[in-house]
């Protein structure tokens, strides 16, 4: 490691630790934040920025991030590919509901994680505005890139103010799956709760990894689920994210 990036690395660490003495795992208190280091011509290594970690809402996030294997071209087909799975889909009357902002699933194209909502909504996103603040912190938290290393779907897929899986919605979900084949997936909400589980009781189905289609699962609670019971939920929320984090790979960044 070079000097000015250990430096760099050891700014990182106290920055962890800081937030770990606050208990604040999930970066709720204070975001992250990411040091730069270069070398003054007379005065030597110098800290000249510290600013907090792109936390970008997964919605904007380009949908063309690829795995180095795969070629920029390449990506963009993916997308094109699973949008059109979903735009063939007519085993239900709920693809009535769908529109221009509908789609399939956001993010990159070959993530270490899948999170998946219960259901997508009319302006095209996964997760109410206030729970989308409360999404980013965990995020943030696992010190993840979003661009890079997240999918964010859904297991409803069209949008409905109901809560019945449709079979077209799960087909489509394992296809992505099969797609975008992540290390981990992380279901947060009652509905992939009980494709995981065949309980849609969180509390039941969280605190085990699971197989959904040969893919490891954790389950965890929605952000609105923590916000109703913040005290006790949130803890339980971060104990779930540390063990996807151990399935992942990315345990040691926590």
């Amino acid at each position: 490691m070079e000097r000015d990036s250990a430096a760099e690395y050891f700014l990182g660490l106290i920055d962890s630790a800081m937030a770990a003495l606050k208990g604040d795992g999930l970066r709720e208190l204070d975001p992250p934040s990411r040091y730069i280091v270069t070398t003054h011509p007379e005065e030597g290594p110098v800290v000249v920025a510290g600013h907090v970690i792109d936390s970008a809402p997964v919605e904007e996030e380009a949908q063309v991030n690829e795995a180095p294997a795969r070629t920029a071209a390449s990506a963009p087909s993916l997308a094109r590919g699973l949008n059109a799975l979903l735009e063939d889909c007519h085993s239900c009357p709920l693809w009535m509901n769908r529109n221009e902002r509908t789609m399939v699933g956001q993010g990159s194209v070959r993530p270490l994680y899948l999170f998946v909502t219960d259901r997508v909504r009319q302006d095209g996103s996964f997760l109410m505005e206030a729970e989308e603040d409360f999404f980013r912190k965990w995020l943030q938290g696992l010190r993840l890139d979003v661009r890079k290393e997240v999918h964010v779907t859904s297991v409803i897929k069209c949008p409905s103010v109901d809560d019945v899986i449709e079979d077209g919605c799960e087909v489509l979900l394992k296809r992505q799956i099969e797609v975008l084949k992540p290390r981990v997936i992380v279901t947060i909400g009652s509905a992939g709760a009980f494709l995981a589980s065949g309980d849609g009781d969180v509390f039941s189905a969280r605190g085990a990894v699971r197989q959904y289609h040969g893919t490891p699962v954790v389950c965890t609670f929605s952000p609105s689920m923590v916000m109703d019971d913040y005290k006790v939920l949130r803890r339980l929320v971060w104990e779930d994210l540390k063990l996807a984090a151990g399935i992942a790979g990315t345990l040691d960044r926590l």
